[in-house]
């Protein structure tokens, strides 16, 4: 009697070790899936950040040539403007040299013609 209590004592025991070494892998195996979910998660969101961080370069690349263009076609338009500023300086300086000739070329003719006048 006392042999078959403790052969069941120990075939409850092993049954609850079983038991306990089954809850131990399970444990361990849901333990693995978390902690792989986990990282997969986190490779994503790195990974996301990885990509937009590409498009964030290309975009500053494209803004960089873009303000460079820019810069030079504004450069382009001073400078047009500039020399079309100066030839307007010109034009009117050729304009007060014409009126001075021509305010010039009426005085000669008035004092030829007041000359003409006193020799008749």
């Amino acid at each position: 009697m006392l042999s078959t209590i403790a052969k069941e004592h120990q075939q409850q025991q092993a049954i609850r070790k079983q038991a306990l070494e089954k809850k131990k892998i399970k444990a361990v195996e849901s333990t693995n899936k978390f902690s792989q979910f986990l990282v997969d998660r986190l490779n994503k969101e790195v990974t996301e950040a990885f990509i937009n961080q590409k498009k964030i370069d290309a975009k500053i690349k494209q803004l960089n040539q873009n303000t460079t263009q820019f810069v030079k076609q504004s450069n382009q338009w001073i400078s047009l403007l500039e020399n079309f500023n100066t030839a307007l300086k010109e034009l009117g300086d050729v304009e007060n040299w014409s009126k001075k000739i021509e305010s010039d070329m009426r005085i000669i003719n008035t004092t030829v013609n007041d000359i003409l006048k006193e020799e008749n």
